[in-house]
């Protein structure tokens, strides 16, 4: 009994101390206690600059994946707190930045008992499942505006928001598939999300309805003409913006660039330090004191080498930075903003950022047949609606099939070969 008193009062005292915002049991890399109740960001501002790009990158590029990969190819390195709570860098997995990611602490939120635990009983015996994430309206605590952020809330929020669409179930991150409108398409008859349907010649949406349970699938038509509306639609939506979509991307083409260089400058400060130290406890060695000098000498050493290692990337990143436009590149943008058909359709334009530029404007997609019609209901951002009428194929119908006209001029091209010519009412056998 006396253990479980100690044990109920050891809880409720640290209860008291999470409602107070003061109990800080594992911080992420980025902060620093301050005192025994209080945190701020790290001085070190090498660590600033790492986690301040991984939250511009998914602010570009909507998908931990996408992050995942660009810090991958480049070799980028963020700082990780280690179980030993000393702080390693190292190259980020999707489960590091999607954890830094969904973290309120880097929105300057204070927050406690976000996991629980789940006791179920299996073949006569108790299971216990840990860490299990509750809803934020059942968090114990939360207290925002605790301490300084590398996001505001409002921002937390939207890359929550972002992660849960781009989830399996939802509308799923852009992939590279040749569907427009993969992951915004709801059947306007039962709700359900529609599928991609891709046999590598045709591309459809289909909606399942209830085929997975012994049911019949509910709608299905092609993607051709339904992108194409679609399409056109978003371009003559967004057109009024190209020119000033132009300018920021044009002033904002090189921040890649920036804050590559600005991290890697403040890696080779972090190194010169390095070196600097061990230097200093070389110099303060007895030569004679073999033990320690020889292994002193190789640490120098390897600080040495690390410093020529960060001066090379850093002049690598400073050689290919972008040179300042010339007025013919200017107006090469300003001219693909004005014309957004030219500048979709351009050979450097990805299906994602294809997607990426849909999903910007339209919120989801309503699709129902009425006839041989796919009506489309499109939902803006904004919360206005429009409604589109794409035609349906007829059977035999495709894209590849010759139009009807040149259909008809061989239909009489060959009768004439044949003997017969067209005359109004009917046929005349040429003698």
């Amino acid at each position: 009994m006396e253990q479980a008193l100690f044990r109920q009062r050891s809880l409720e005292s640290r209860e008291a101390l999470a409602a107070r915002g003061e109990l800080f049991l594992n911080l992420p890399a980025g902060y620093e206690k301050t005192d025994t109740h209080h945190i701020a960001k790290t001085p070190d501002q090498h660590e600033r600059d790492a986690i301040d790009l991984v939250f511009r990158k998914f602010r570009e590029l909507h998908s931990i994946r996408q992050v995942y990969l660009w810090f991958r190819d480049r070799g980028l390195e963020i700082p990780v707190r280690s179980p030993g709570r000393d702080i390693v860098w190292q190259v980020p997995g999707l489960t590091l930045l999607g954890s830094m990611l969904g973290n309120p602490i880097y929105a300057g939120a204070y927050v406690y008992g976000r996991r629980r635990q789940e006791v179920t009983i299996a073949n006569g015996r108790k299971q216990l499942r840990k860490g299990i994430m509750k809803a934020e309206d059942e968090w114990t605590v939360l207290l925002r505006d605790r301490h300084e952020g590398y996001i505001d809330w409002e921002e937390y929020e939207r890359n929550r928001a972002m992660i849960e669409a781009n989830t399996v179930g939802n509308r799923g991150a852009p992939g590279g598939g040749r569907a427009l409108l993969a992951g915004l398409v709801r059947c306007g008859h039962c709700q359900r999300r529609m599928q991609v349907r891709d046999n590598g010649k045709a591309v459809g949406y289909s909606c399942p309805g209830t085929s997975g349970t012994g049911g019949q699938a509910c709608i299905t038509f092609g993607a051709v003409r339904v992108d194409e509306a679609v399409r056109d639609a978003v371009l003559r939506a967004v057109q009024p913006l190209g020119v000033a979509a132009a300018l920021e991307a044009f002033e904002h083409r090189d921040a890649d660039a920036m804050a590559e260089i600005r991290l890697a400058g403040s890696a080779l400060e972090q190194a010169r330090y390095r070196a600097a130290r061990a230097q200093a406890q070389f110099d303060s060695v007895d030569p004679d004191n073999h033990n320690v000098f020889h292994n002193l000498a190789a640490r120098w050493e390897a600080c040495l080498e690390e410093v020529r290692s960060c001066e090379e990337r850093l002049q690598d990143l400073e050689s290919a930075e972008l040179q300042p436009p010339t007025v013919a590149e200017r107006d090469a943008w300003l001219a693909l903003g004005a014309d957004l058909e030219r500048a979709w359709s351009h050979e450097e334009a990805t299906p994602q950022l294809r997607k990426n530029i849909v999903r910007a404007a339209l919120v989801e997609i309503t699709a129902s047949l009425r006839e041989r019609h796919v009506h489309l209901l499109l939902h803006w951002q904004g919360g206005d609606h429009t409604e589109i009428t794409v035609r349906r194929n007829r059977t035999g119908e495709h894209r590849y099939k010759t139009d009807r006209q040149t259909d008809d001029l061989m239909r009489v091209r060959t009768i004439f070969d044949g003997g017969l010519i067209p005359v109004f009412g009917g046929f005349r056998l040429l003698s």
